[in-house]
């Protein structure tokens, strides 16, 4: 396994048996010097483990922030209410037409535009 700057992994593959594993960093050492083998773990999702360097052992397991993503699907939750071409249709009327708008559209419009903006 390499690490990689945040100490998540950055590299792993998956061997049958541990002779397999310890032969191929022995193979790959001058490449990846901290490269190491966990030998408790079955492949699920490495991309989920947080490395402890210094023992060689995974010290936890969380999900990797995906800040896009997360944001994405937020915002895919708003186009029910408002899908984005009426956003785009608001967007273009003047002040005194939107002034016209029923509440709930104007807060809806609103929050939008507010998630708009937090885009990563």
């Amino acid at each position: 396994m390499k690490l990689a700057d945040d100490n998540r992994v950055a590299k792993y593959i998956d061997f049958d048996t541990q002779t397999e594993a310890d032969a191929h960093i022995e193979k790959n050492k001058s490449s990846y010097p901290d490269a190491f083998v966990v030998t408790d773990e079955p492949a699920r999702d490495p991309t989920d483990w947080v490395c402890d360097p210094s023992s060689k052992t995974i010290a936890s397991r969380s999900k990797r922030p995906r800040p896009m993503k997360d944001w994405s699907i937020a915002m895919s939750a708003t186009d029910a209410g408002m899908p984005r071409a009426v956003e785009d249709v608001i967007d273009a009327l003047d002040e005194s037409t939107q002034a016209k708008l029923p509440q709930i559209i104007k807060d809806k419009h609103a929050a939008k535009k507010v998630l708009r903006g937090q885009k990563p």
